[in-house]
């Protein structure tokens, strides 16, 4: 029997030794507080799971290369990757019940799963390469092809060479995958999109989206945002429609919810007779001077977003076959677009008539709003149902998931305040944490409740 050369050993040892210490710093108290850290964040569980276990797959290839050799550390930590993560993954999707949407199970997509999956391993491979190889070690293999080539017109197919070349277009590969998939793992959990909306039996038309851009005076300059028109509005000419505002989070843009398919989700509760056909105006959010804007104006007068808002709705009202009244006006948004409905209802009751808010708070928080107590009283919808006023006269639509135990617990605080002052309202408690996963199911189960007070056309 042939022996196992002595550096073979050495470099397999190296490899378990850094696997091994990874998956214990995963296991144990260093990554629980990791993922408590990130939960911080306000990262759900999912991503602070998936955000651990890229750091793991780090910690991993760095440790195996300072022993032994960057690409097999590279290769190994991906490979404790694939079996802590992905593998998991892919059995929980494939295994559990799909969730259902007005009425329908939804049907798993295969394919969008496969590329989740393949992107979550390309990351990982990405920040394996990135800590297992040095400068010195990329530059010497170039130096090696650079040698081969000037002493051939073709380099030599050897057994290196070969496994270099493996290694350079797995490493464009997950460059590609990265680039396409990383910021919507991040942004948006890894479950986005794996599931799709089906209709059996009824038709399902699809609306129209427009993008557009509006002179905002409020702002100074252009403003981007998106339209959504129900299928049906082009032939039915004299028909006017209900308006649903919907406001992204932060870090986001006006394009998330098309992102996180809305119009899929509106084309298919339409298609059910779940939801009134209905305008979807999709606002940009974000300020000059900060981007977290909170949807109201800033303190000292710039990034009036808020009024900015109001001027979109005056123009798509003119713009529109809108029904342009308070009763046919729902305002929705996730997180900070949570947060920025509820408030801009509660300050603009005569504009909304309905407030949904997923995963959002209620009381004024950050620079935009400065350090006077009165500007954030005045941007709390918590405060201002108690102060009475207008804001009573909304009907607020509260949504958080149930493994979103900081959002689950204000929207609770706030159902209980309203409760108690006998202001409408209704809490949904979905599946998932702070996710787009939450914010799609919980828009298609809080809609209808918002539009059946007196937003629904007629």
């Amino acid at each position: 029997m042939r022996r196992i050369e002595r550096p073979t050993v050495r470099v397999a040892g190296a490899l378990v030794v850094g696997v091994v210490t990874a998956a214990t710093l995963q296991a144990t108290a260093p990554g629980d507080a990791v993922r408590a850290a990130l939960g911080t964040l306000e990262f759900d569980p999912s991503r602070a799971a998936l955000l651990t276990a890229w750091m793991t797959t780090a910690l991993a290839a760095m440790l195996g290369a300072a022993l032994a050799s960057p690409w097999p550390a590279a290769l190994a930590a991906t490979g404790l990757l694939a079996a802590t993560q992905v593998a998991p993954m892919a059995w929980r999707m494939a295994t559990q019940t799909p969730p259902t949407l007005f009425g329908t199970a939804e049907r798993l997509d295969a394919g969008v799963l496969a590329f989740q999956l393949a992107t979550i391993l390309a990351v990982g491979l990405l920040l394996a390469v990135v800590a297992a190889a040095s400068g010195r070690l990329l530059a010497e293999t170039v130096a090696g092809w650079v040698r081969e080539v000037r002493r051939a017109r073709w380099p030599r197919p050897g057994a290196g060479l070969l496994a270099r070349t493996a290694m350079v277009a797995a490493l464009a590969a997950s460059l590609v995958l990265g680039a396409a998939g990383g910021a919507s793992l991040v942004r948006y959990g890894p479950g986005d999109h794996v599931y799709s909306s089906t209709v059996t039996g009824v038709p399902v038309a699809a609306g129209r989206v427009e993008l557009r851009r509006f002179r905002s005076a409020a702002m100074g300059r252009e403003r981007p945002f998106a339209v959504y028109l129900p299928a049906r509005y082009a032939a039915d000419a004299p028909a006017r429609y209900p308006v649903l505002y919907l406001l992204h989070g932060d870090p986001g843009g006006y394009r998330d919810w098309l992102h996180l398919g809305v119009a899929d989700i509106l084309d298919a509760g339409i298609a059910r007779g779940a939801l009134a056909p209905c305008v979807v105006v999709l606002p940009d959010g974000n300020g000059e001077v900060a981007a977290a804007s909170q949807w109201a104006n800033r303190w000292d007068g710039h990034d009036r977003v808020e009024d900015s808002v109001l001027e979109l709705v005056a123009q798509v009202d003119h713009d529109y076959r809108t029904r342009p009244d308070r009763r046919h006006r729902v305002v929705a948004g996730l997180s900070e677009g949570g947060f920025g409905a509820a408030n801009l209802a509660a300050r603009h009751p005569d504009v909304f008539g309905a407030a949904i808010s997923l995963s959002g708070y209620f009381h004024a928080s950050g620079s935009v709003f400065g350090a006077d107590p009165a500007v954030r009283r005045a941007n709390s919808p918590g405060e201002l149902v108690a102060d009475d006023g207008g804001a009573r006269s909304v009907y607020y639509v509260l949504v958080a998931g149930d493994r979103d135990a900081h959002y689950l617990t204000e929207a609770r605080a706030f159902a209980a305040e309203l409760d108690r002052l006998g202001v409408p309202n209704r809490l949904l408690v979905v599946a998932g944490a702070h996710e787009g996963r939450v914010w799609t199911d919980g828009l298609a189960q809080a809609l209808p409740h918002a539009q059946s007070r007196d937003t629904v056309a007629t």
